[in-house]
Formats: C-alpha cells, structure tokens, sequence
C-alpha cells in the first residue's frame, strides 16, 4: 500500500458505530486531570553517533490554506529544537509539538467536502480555508559519527491500541522508498566546516534524490486522521465521527520510525493518548483547575 503522495504521506480510517460496519477509507468524561495532561512517551533505541527523535504534532490538513506555513514552522522547529513557533489561537499554520492527550476533533479532516476546524464545521477566520486536522509524526535523525543516512532508509509503523473492534483505526508499515526530498522531507549536508546548523550547510528540499546521503533528516511526518462520518449536516458529520472515536477512548496512536528497519539498531517510537471529548462542563472544569494549579504554583 502506497501513501497519498511523496510530500506528506497520510493516514486515514472511519469506524462507524451501530448498524455501519468499519470500513477502511484509505491504505493507509471521566478522566484524571493527570492523565489528561500526561506528556507522550517516547522511547528509542539508536547506534552510537545517531539520534533519532518522534516528535508529535497537531496541524492542518494538507490541503488547507495554514499548510505550507505548518510545513515551515514544523521543519523550523526541528531543525532548531523549538516546542513551538507561532500562536495556535490566531494562526492555522502555528507549529506546537504535543505535551498532552488529544480529542478526535484535533485529528479529523473533511477535505474536499467542506471546510473545518477543530470539529467546528465552517468555522470563522482566520480558520475558514482549513480542511480540518491531523496528527503529525514529526521525525528528527542526526548521525553524528559521519556515517550519513538518507530519505529512501526510513520506515515506519503506524499503529493504534483501541481494541472495541476487530480491526483497530491504525495499523500500517511502509517505507519511504519511493520518496525525494521536498519542503516536508529536508536533508542537510554539512559544510566544509564539518559542524551541522551553520552558513555553510547544505539543504535538500526541492526534490534532489531520497537516495542522496545527508547528515540530518527532518520530516513534518506521517499524519493520521479519521475521516467524515454520517449525517444530515455538516456538523452533524463531524460529530459522528468524534462519536465514533469517543466510543473507542482511551486508547494511543503510535508511530515508530526506523532508519533501515523496525528492528535493528535504529528506531524511535513515539506515543500519543487520544481521550474522549469532554462535555463543555467538563472541560471548563479542566481548565479552572489546570488554571487553579498554575497560580497556586505562582504564589
């Protein structure tokens, strides 16, 4: 099974509740404050001299007006080691890597059928020209022993734990064998100096072959998301589908990267809680307490 295309492979999946079975769209609350606002684990097993790094992220669908600026600010943010460029609440294409648990809102898409934000159909400005969201899987690799990479190495497993069905949302393993360095897939080269991030280096980004070897790698990543569900309304889609997600929650996402093989000596996994939608009560709650804990820190 191929990905959707070289610049940003995706992921989608729809499980329909009731009388609908599951039916796959694409080849590819009660709930503790803590859980809540638990971090992703994130683990790795790497040679010595490479790093390899799964940073997750939420962003716009590709297909909206917020993505190139997304796919700059995700590539800005790994080569600099930044957490966040941007502001998420004015700006569609504001980066911010995930410290938390998600919502199926923040990873469902209605591209070409309407537009969406956040799981508010035909949202206001500056949100209007999106398309919905994903989960991104940003991907860091430096070697730093002069050994060197390249693209066409990596592969990856895409996977998710909600087990109330006998096919989970999730669940594929390729690899980037067909793919070039691009605005979402960068390579950088070191310069005569040797050092990695100065004047001299060298950026692959405008389709140089995935076979080239590069000293670092940095990916905007897989996205995974759920499609539309089924309704009389725009809005009505979207809730089917958090339904449908909720009904499953909690569970993870899960993606590993590998740099030759999921099994070697190479490879990172990184891990994501989805939860349940909170009722506005409960969100509101989640948030005074989140805020009550802040000025008590602050006293």
């Amino acid at each position: 099974m191929l990905p959707l295309d070289a610049e940003c492979p995706t992921v989608e999946y729809q499980k329909e509740k009731g009388e609908n079975k599951m039916r796959r769209i694409c080849p590819f609350l009660i709930l503790a404050l803590p859980f809540v606002l638990a971090p992703p684990p994130s683990y790795a097993q790497t040679a010595p001299g490479m790093t390899i790094d799964v940073i997750p992220s939420v962003g716009p669908e590709s297909h909206g007006s917020g993505w190139n600026t997304y796919r700059a600010n995700a590539v800005f943010a790994l080569r600099n080691s930044l957490s966040a460029v941007g502001n998420p609440a004015t700006d569609p294409g504001a980066y911010v890597a995930l410290d938390e648990a998600i919502t199926a809102p923040e990873m469902t898409y209605s591209w070409s059928v309407f537009h969406s934000w956040n799981g508010v159909a035909n949202p206001l400005a500056p949100f209007n020209d999106e398309y919905g969201n994903r989960l991104y899987f940003g991907l860091r690799v430096l070697d730093g022993d002069g050994s060197q990479v390249k693209l066409r190495d990596l592969v990856y497993h895409l996977w998710s734990t909600d087990t109330g069905n006998s096919t989970p949302f999730f669940g594929l393993t390729y690899n980037f064998g067909l793919s070039n360095y691009s605005a979402s897939q960068v390579g950088v080269q070191v310069g005569s100096d040797g050092l990695l991030g100065t004047l001299d280096d060298v950026i692959l980004e405008n389709g140089e072959s995935g076979t080239t070897n590069v000293d670092a790698l940095y990916i905007v990543g897989i996205g995974a998301g759920f499609s539309l569900g089924s309704g009389s309304s725009n809005q009505e889609r979207l809730w089917a589908t958090r339904d449908a997600v909720d009904a499953e929650a909690p569970f993870e996402v899960k993606m590993t990267y590998g740099v030759g093989s999921l099994t070697g000596n190479n490879w990172a996994t990184s891990s994501v809680p989805v939860i349940a939608t909170p009722e506005p009560a409960t969100a509101s709650f989640l948030v005074l307490s989140s805020l009550t804990l802040l000025c008590r820190r602050r006293k």
